[in-house]
């Protein structure tokens, strides 16, 4: 019998993929991945043949974030997610993962950081856990925080303990609710004390000390699909017409707060002379010469016939352009997002633009970057990567060796 491991993970499609690609790795090498998750992601897991387990009620989470921006665009909207869906969540998967441990008595029970119900429950169960990180500045860890300019190093440096204060008071009450220990320091316990500590990124966009104190990261590498995606024919026929263009977007849920950020973006470009591809939902109005708006396309078939890619730095986009040898223009909205900008700022294979400032220093930026030598240098950054180990798969091949 094939062992056994339970996965969990909530968010957007920036949270779901990497552990699709993980369960998928697992799959690979004789290992029964099953899911325990949000019943409105049910239907694209079982597309792939997991077997999944709903949690709670389905729960549209794109819709919910897109309808308020304090989940996004707030300087406290790590704190309202946590509140508003992760603690929900965790309510339901405590239960949910007591219940599957005891059925399908998995060797490991591997979750998204921010799902701690299920790390809770495996830690009671003395079942190994571990805790994937889908973004360097998850970890809170003060040794990241070399990409930031002084003063932005400094406040970094200071919030940290604020934040881990904030999140043992939020998650108290649940704690009490389902009896499990709380303790001050309960946030570095529960997602950097693991039995293994995963970080699905590659080491060269951030390269991280190890400490006692903070166990050992394993930086695996960018979690992309094996697999391509073919592109839709007009945008196929769009590339094959002309010059090479820019690549224009804004995620799965950035998108929902553009304001003027494309018309602007596109106004930008189109004055340049670039030929833009625009992947976004949002139906895009009197779209200039020279442009093509598409609601969807596979990141890792396109950004390699770009000569650049201008988006929100979301992880999974960022991999994305970082792997495909592309510069990147990165205008960060919330979240992890400046922190990835900061990262790729510093490899020097791209450019940190406040969204507030997009119309004024995007020129720049693209002058900047639109250069052979940046060109040479995130060409040779992407070949790098692309030799590199494959992220999903040392990932998978280090959860086996946790199985009990």
């Amino acid at each position: 019998m094939m062992p056994s491991v339970l996965l969990s993970t909530l968010g957007s499609p920036g949270d779901i993929n990497p552990f699709i690609a993980l369960a998928l790795a697992l799959r690979d090498l004789d290992v029964t991945p099953i899911f325990l998750a949000n019943p409105y992601d049910l239907p694209v897991l079982e597309r792939h043949g997991f077997e999944a387990v709903p949690v709670g009620e389905s729960w549209d989470l794109m819709a919910l974030v897109a309808s308020d921006p304090k989940y996004l665009l707030s300087p406290q909207a790590g704190t309202h997610t946590t509140r508003d869906i992760f603690i929900p969540f965790s309510e339901k998967l405590y239960p949910a993962t007591r219940a599957a441990i005891e059925k399908w008595k998995p060797g490991v029970v591997v979750a998204h950081a921010f799902c701690f119900g299920a790390h809770w429950a495996a830690e009671d169960a003395g079942v190994p856990r571990a805790v994937v990180h889908l973004a360097p500045i998850s970890l809170l860890t003060r040794d990241l925080f070399a990409v930031y300019p002084p003063l932005g190093r400094l406040l970094m440096t200071l919030a940290v303990p604020l934040g881990q204060a904030q999140f043992d008071r939020l998650v108290r009450p649940l704690c009490e609710k389902l009896g499990v220990p709380w303790s001050k320091g309960i946030l570095s316990r529960t997602m950097v004390f693991p039995d293994l500590l995963l970080g699905m990124w590659s080491p060269r966009f951030a390269p991280l000390s190890t400490s006692s104190r903070r166990g050992t990261l394993h930086a695996c590498g960018f979690p992309s699909m094996k697999t391509t995606e073919a592109l839709e024919p007009a945008l196929e026929a769009f590339l094959e017409a002309g010059s090479v263009p820019v690549a224009v977007t804004l995620g799965t849920n950035a998108f929902a707060f553009a304001g003027a950020f494309f018309e602007t973006t596109l106004g930008v470009l189109v004055a340049r002379g670039h030929r833009v591809v625009v992947i976004t939902k949002r139906p895009l109005e009197e779209l200039p010469e020279r442009c093509l708006s598409v609601p969807y396309a596979d990141y890792k078939t396109l950004f390699p016939r770009c000569c650049a890619v201008i988006h929100h730095g979301g992880v999974g986009v960022t991999g994305a352009a970082l792997t495909a040898g592309v510069p990147s223009v990165v205008v960060p909205f919330g979240h992890d997002q400046k922190d990835n900008a900061l990262r790729v700022q510093a490899l020097r294979v791209g450019r940190h633009v406040p969204r507030r400032k997009i119309a004024r220093k995007l020129p720049a930026a693209l002058e900047a970057l639109l250069t052979a030598e940046v060109a040479e240098r995130a060409r040779d950054l992407g070949e790098a990567l692309r030799a590199d180990p494959d992220g999903p798969t040392t990932a998978a091949t280090l959860i086996i060796q946790c199985l009990q």
